[in-house]
């Protein structure tokens, strides 16, 4: 705040107070510097918050300066509100990776309220979303299409959010390909607060929320391609694992045994196992079949996984009897076809 003359004459002061225009929902506020909001020569005012402005009564509260501490208003702050913004956006660690369909990663995503007290109940009407601008993309083997970008509001007083950074894997050419390739785009997270009377219409951004991300398809040394997804920026880099599903999957292997409860001899599970390979998302278990009771459509499997043990179930009379297994592997290509294997209750 400037004043004229700085300093003011002798025995003269200025006294700043906030006023909330008669509106109680405007939000509360003091003058914190200079103290007792007394100030006899230009300086920087200080304002400390209070209450949060309720929302459809921004910008309601001014500062306003009295000669002396009486008479009236000679000057007047434009009008501001206040409340907590996002700060400090940052990565947290991965999630998932993809394993069908999409190339990349689901990572985690956290942020701090800008308030004294770091408090995320604050952020209840501030809310952010992201912008993603393509950078660079190889062709080939990436083939260009349209971007997945969070396009709904995420509330700034959530417990966390995730962000998907994935590619579909039809942008890639070749199966396998034939050439290493890059698609970057650059990321930046936005806010609007609804307490400053700002909308989605006028996003601002985030400081220091700007990360890359990369989509790279990579040959090793022995020149067999794969995928890797790395994201960077505060908090990182979080990376994908290798991924590599270029064709249609050939059978799987498959094995398992029948397991009978000690304590129970008419209780028994199977447990299914199969050879895992890279090209290999999922293992399907389609059906096993005891002398003409069949298990359809088990749950699917992660491939890494490779074991999958049955339910509990009764026998009657099935002591040496075929049990018979049909299982399908799966990736983003389809299904490979149905392997079966035959094995026995133990006598």
């Amino acid at each position: 705040m400037t004043t004229d003359p700085s300093p003011l004459p002798y025995g003269h002061s200025i006294t700043l107070s906030i006023d909330n225009g008669g509106d109680a929902e405007a939000g509360t506020a003091t003058v914190s510097d200079p103290a007792n909001g007394i100030l006899t020569q230009s300086a920087t005012i200080k304002v400390l918050g209070g209450t949060q402005t309720t929302v459809g009564h921004s910008k309601k509260l001014t500062i306003v300066a009295k000669l002396d501490g009486a008479g009236p208003v000679i000057a007047r702050s434009g009008g501001f509100s206040v409340c907590a913004h996002i700060v400090n956006f940052h990565l947290n660690g991965k999630q998932a990776d993809w394993i069908t369909v999409l190339y990349g990663m689901v990572v985690k995503m956290n942020w701090d309220s800008d308030d004294a007290a770091n408090t995320r109940a604050m952020l209840d009407h501030c809310f952010w979303m992201e912008k993603v601008t393509p950078t660079e993309n190889d062709n080939p083997p990436w083939t260009p299409g349209a971007l997945n970008v969070q396009t709904t509001p995420v509330a700034g007083n959530a417990p966390g959010g995730v962000d998907d950074h994935s590619i579909p894997r039809n942008w890639l050419q070749g199966s396998p390909p034939t050439k290493a390739g890059h698609n970057k785009l650059d990321q930046e997270y936005d806010f609007y607060c609804a307490r400053c009377g700002m909308t989605q219409a006028g996003l601002v951004k985030i400081p220091d929320a700007d990360f890359k991300i990369d989509h790279n398809c990579e040959a090793n040394a022995a020149g067999e391609y794969h995928v890797i997804t790395v994201k960077t920026g505060p908090g990182g880099p979080v990376s994908s694992s290798k991924q590599k599903q270029w064709a249609p999957i050939a059978p799987i292997n498959v094995a398992g045994t029948v397991n009978i409860d000690p304590a129970n001899p008419n209780a028994y599970t199977i447990t299914i196992t199969w050879t895992d390979r890279s090209e290999i998302e999922s293992a399907y278990i389609a059906s096993w079949e005891v002398q003409g009771f069949q298990e359809i459509e088990s749950p699917e499997q992660a491939a890494d996984s490779q074991t999958y043990t049955s339910p509990a179930y009764n026998i009657t009379n099935q002591r040496g009897k075929p049990v018979v297994l049909r299982v399908k592997a799966r990736n983003a290509f389809g299904d490979s076809p149905v392997a079966t294997a035959t094995i026995t209750f133990p006598n």
